[in-house]
C-alpha cells in the first residue's frame, strides 16, 4: 500500500511539473508552437515521462479540459436549487473556487489558439445544468426557454472571458455577484 502511495505521489508531482510548465510555455508563445521537448526541458522531466502519462500535448489539454468539467458537473450537480437565489450564490461561489485555483491556467488558455475548443465545452456544460434548472419550473413556451438559456450560458461564458482577458483589478466576486443576478432575473423569472 505505501508503495502505491508513493508511485501515486510521484504521478501527481510529475502532471503537476507539466501543468505548469504548459502554463509557463503558454504566457510567452502560442499552443500551437509548444513542443514537447520544450515542455519536458521546462519541467524538467525527460521526454519518456512524459510520453508515459500522455500520447501528446492534446492528451495534456484534455486531461486539464476533462478536470474543470468535472469540477463543473459536480459543482452543478450538488447546489441545491430548491432555494434559488441560495443555489445560484453557491453554485457562482464554486465556480469562483474553481477558476481561483488555477487562475493562471485560464488566464493564459483564454489568450490561447487551443480555446475555442474548450469554449464550446464549458457552455454546453453551463447551457444543459441550465436546462435542467429551468425544468423545474413549466413552461408554455419551451423554444423561448431553450434560446433563453442560450443566450444565459453565452453570456456567462462571456462575462468570465471579458474578465480573464482585462487587466481590470475588479474582483472575480464582482463578476460572479453580477452573473447571478443575470442569471436570477433572467432566465428563472422567465423559465
Amino acid at each position: 500500500m505505501e508503495e502505491k502511495q508513493t508511485a501515486d505521489r510521484r504521478i501527481q508531482k510529475t502532471k503537476i511539473a507539466i501543468h505548469d510548465a504548459l502554463v509557463a510555455l503558454m504566457a510567452r508563445k502560442s499552443v500551437s508552437e509548444i513542443t514537447v521537448r520544450e515542455l519536458t526541458d521546462t519541467a524538467d522531466i525527460s521526454r519518456k515521462t512524459f510520453y508515459l502519462h500522455y500520447a501528446d500535448l492534446t492528451d495534456v489539454f484534455r486531461e486539464m479540459e476533462n478536470q474543470l468539467l468535472d469540477g463543473l458537473h459536480l459543482l452543478l450537480r450538488n447546489c441545491d436549487f430548491t432555494n434559488r437565489q441560495s443555489g445560484i450564490s453557491t453554485l457562482f461561489s464554486g465556480l469562483n473556487e474553481l477558476i481561483q485555483h488555477d487562475l493562471p491556467f485560464y488566464r493564459q488558455l483564454v489568450r490561447s489558439d487551443y480555446f475555442g475548443r474548450f469554449l464550446v465545452s464549458v457552455k454546453q456544460v453551463l447551457k444543459d445544468e441550465l436546462r435542467m434548472l429551468a425544468a423545474q419550473r413549466p413552461t408554455s413556451r419551451p423554444k423561448l426557454r431553450e434560446l433563453s438559456l442560450e443566450f444565459a450560458a453565452a453570456g456567462l461564458v462571456s462575462m468570465y472571458i471579458e474578465w480573464f482577458r482585462s487587466d481590470t483589478n475588479l474582483p472575480l466576486c464582482a463578476v460572479a455577484a453580477a452573473a447571478q443576478q443575470i442569471i436570477f432575473n433572467s432566465i428563472l423569472a422567465t423559465a
